[in-house]
């Protein structure tokens, strides 16, 4: 009776260590984030705030229930700290100089529904070596990416027909130098291309 008792409380202690380590592994939106209404039911992160993470995740809504849209011009600019930044699928446009100068960043993968990205939103971003692009995308302003001399990989979620519409504005070399459209299957055509294989990036 006692070696069953002890066997119950000991399966029970896993249980609750295993239950802790799951909730502590899920991804935390981050706190202290400022934001501006641009709307009755919308608005975007305008700063970092009182927010003291290195690593960003911006939420789907704002602390008083609005739907985050966009990031504002100058939010997170000339933020040295910031070395990640995750955003919701909500998020559709990128405001000037956003992230202008934020030299930490090494890596970002934007939004499908992502349709903007303002001029010099990500300029001087000078660790900045990957970047995924929705196909949702209709305009990059000048000099966006200007200044992201590491940039090596910009993946397209599209192909090229669909980036063939988007509107890149001068000063833009680092990306469209390095741009890569999607295809499942092998290309047949010239060109760079890329594809998923086992949840990884493969290219052509």
């Amino acid at each position: 009776m006692k070696r069953t008792v002890a066997c119950l409380l000991a399966l029970i202690l896993l249980m609750t260590l295993f239950s802790c380590g799951e909730e502590d592994s899920t991804p935390k939106d981050s706190e202290g984030l400022v934001y501006t209404a641009l709307s009755e039911t919308t608005c975007e992160v305008s700063g970092r705030g009182t927010c003291l993470d290195e690593d960003i995740r911006v939420p789907e809504t704002s602390p008083d229930g609005k739907k985050v849209v966009a990031v504002g011009g100058y939010a997170f600019q000339n933020d040295t700290t910031l070395k990640t930044i995750s955003f919701p699928k909500t998020v559709t446009s990128f405001g000037a100089y956003a992230f202008a100068g934020c030299s930490s960043l090494e890596q970002l993968s934007f939004p499908d529904k992502l349709e903007s990205i303002g001029i010099y939103a990500f300029s001087r971003c000078s660790s900045l070596t990957t970047v995924f692009l929705g196909s949702s995308l209709v305009n990059v302003d000048d000099g966006a990416f200007s200044g992201c001399g590491e940039m090596s990989y910009c993946f397209f979620r599209g192909d090229s027909t669909q980036f063939g519409k988007v509107q890149v504005g001068n000063g833009n070399s680092a990306m469209t130098m390095n741009l890569y459209y999607y295809s499942a299957k092998q290309p047949n055509t010239s060109g760079k291309y890329w594809y998923y294989q086992n949840g990884s990036v493969r290219i052509w």
